[in-house]
C-alpha cells in the first residue's frame, strides 16, 4: 500500500482521482482521524460473554492449555479489531492486513512528529503537540 509523507496538515480531499490513488487517500484521511481518536482498551469489554451449550469440556491438560491459547488470540483479535480503523467490519486476515498498514501509517507519523519537534516546528508551550490537544507528549 502506498502511504504519502505525513504531514502535521489537515487531510487533502481530491477533486479527480482514480482507482489506488483514491483509495490510499481515503485510507489515509481514515487513519489521519483515528489517529486523533481516544482508544478504550477494556479487557472486559472486549471479551463478549458468550453461553456455551451443554458440551463437555476436556480436563486433558493440552485440551485445556489450547482452549486458552485461542482465547487469549480470540481476545486480542477483538482488541485489536476496535483499535484499527474499520477493523470490526472486517474479516480476520483482512484485518490484520489492515493493522499492519494501520500501525506503518503511524510509525511514519510518529517519525514526522519527531523531525519537526527536532526542527522546532512544534508550537513551544509544554512540548505538546497542538493537533492532539494536550493527550501526547513528545519526549
Amino acid at each position: 500500500a502506498y502511504f504519502p509523507t505525513p504531514t502535521l496538515a489537515a487531510p487533502r480531499t481530491p477533486t479527480h482521482l482514480s482507482g489506488n490513488g483514491e483509495l490510499s487517500l481515503v485510507r489515509e484521511m481514515v487513519f489521519q482521524i483515528a489517529a486523533m481518536q481516544p482508544i478504550d482498551i477494556d479487557p472486559e469489554s472486549a471479551r463478549p460473554q458468550r453461553k456455551r451449550r451443554n458440551v463437555r469440556v476436556s480436563k486433558d491438560p493440552q485440551s485445556v492449555a489450547a482452549r486458552l491459547r485461542r482465547e487469549r488470540i480470540s481476545e486480542r483479535i477483538r482488541v485489536l479489531q476496535r483499535m484499527v480503523p474499520g477493523g470490526t467490519k472486517m474479516d480476520t486476515a483482512s484485518m490484520l492486513d489492515e493493522a499492519v498498514r494501520y500501525v506503518k501509517f503511524l510509525q511514519t507519523q510518529v517519525q514526522s512528529l519527531e523531525r519537526a519537534a527536532a526542527a522546532g516546528a512544534l508550537p513551544p508551550h509544554g512540548n505538546y503537540c497542538s493537533c492532539f490537544r494536550g493527550i501526547y507528549q513528545l519526549q
